[in-house]
């Protein structure tokens, strides 16, 4: 096809890429080719022609916690144009006319640019969240999704900033922070905001919750509202958690226009308390149970579905249950209903 004009890829600052395809170096020109892939290198750096597409595994390393990645572009102009995803890290980049420089494009989502020296290390100092982005940019860096490697959060602290406010008729429009492999141990202040528009629907997954798995003494949610959302599992669902281990819920409140629903453990704050503390909550919601196949009780519970065996240490204080509780009640889940679904002191 003739000879083209060799372009330079360079990068900004905390992006590596790494051409796809085995690479092998000609001694005598000290040119490393890809193999399937275009592009060389050559001197320490990355060549493509003109219009050529190359494939490259992209990694980027910001300096801001809440930093919501959200793709690469070439910076080219004023309007850059986007690498396109292909999977995992590789995006694909298609040369332009002059020095590609790839560069991160996304948001800071948790407040650490503005100026008050945020970095989630203290109570002053906690990442703040106003947004759904924010929110979900959470569970994917505590799932480990999304190429995120899993965080617990232990030490750190987040707080709201801002109602948040999810579209309502969008189905499974939000994902649990924390699962049953992946927990939150850290410290979320709703500071009285309120949390609305969720509507999960996975009636075969458990750990359905705003977070899905609070985990160690540390781990703590208080002054959070939820409203106006649905949350549909398996087992483990409860709207502020769906299973609380060793950790603390404290003032938070669900209102009536909330519902859940599962076929095993059901609970209006948490699902399951495993040695944790739930403290100054309420709960209006209304409580669906149905036995699953093989199963041969529904453990339901206005604050809690169930507790650990150690009762001495999952203590319930001060919570108040107003909602309403159907559904499949056999064997020990009247006990529970009648355990937690009054009032308790």
């Amino acid at each position: 096809n003739g000879a083209r004009k060799a372009v330079a890829i360079n990068t900004a600052d905390g992006v590596t890429i790494t051409p796809k395809g085995t690479a092998t170096t000609y001694t005598v020109s000290g040119i490393t080719a890809y193999e399937g892939n275009n592009g060389i290198g050559f001197g320490g750096k990355l060549y493509a022609a003109e219009g050529e597409s190359v494939n490259l595994d992209i990694t980027y390393t910001s300096p801001y916690e809440g930093f919501n990645l959200e793709g690469y572009t070439d910076g080219v102009g004023q309007t850059p144009t986007a690498l396109t995803y292909v999977s995992g890290n590789t995006w694909t980049l298609t040369m332009p006319a002059t020095t590609a420089y790839i560069t991160p494009a996304g948001q800071n989502l948790w407040g650490e640019t503005d100026g008050t020296g945020r970095d989630g290390s203290t109570a002053e100092k906690a990442f703040l969240i106003t947004t759904p982005a924010g929110l979900d940019l959470l569970a994917k860096k505590v799932n480990g999704t999304d190429g995120y490697e899993a965080k617990n959060y232990s030490g750190t602290y987040f707080k709201l900033g801002a109602d948040i406010v999810y579209d309502e008729s969008t189905e499974n429009n939000f994902t649990p922070i924390g699962d049953d492999s992946h927990y939150f141990s850290g410290t979320f202040d709703g500071q009285g905001y309120t949390i609305s528009g969720i509507w999960i629907n996975k009636p075969n997954s458990y750990n359905i919750g705003i977070f899905g798995f609070v985990d160690s003494e540390e781990g703590t949610v208080k002054n959070l509202i939820v409203s106006n959302s649905r949350f549909v599992g398996s087992t483990d669902v409860g709207v502020i958690a769906g299973y609380l281990r060793s950790g603390t819920i404290e003032n938070c409140h669900v209102g009536n226009d909330v519902t859940l629903s599962g076929n095993f453990y059901v609970g209006g704050i948490a699902c399951y308390n495993d040695n944790g503390n739930i403290k100054g909550c309420t709960c209006a919601a209304t409580i669906i149970g149905t036995i699953d196949a093989g199963m041969n009780a529904c453990y339901l519970g206005g604050v809690v579905g169930a507790t650990s065996s150690s009762y001495s240490s999952s203590l319930l204080i001060d919570n108040i249950f107003t909602g309403a509780i159907t559904g499949d009640l056999k064997l020990r889940s009247e006990e529970r209903f009648s355990r937690n679904a009054r009032p308790i002191s």
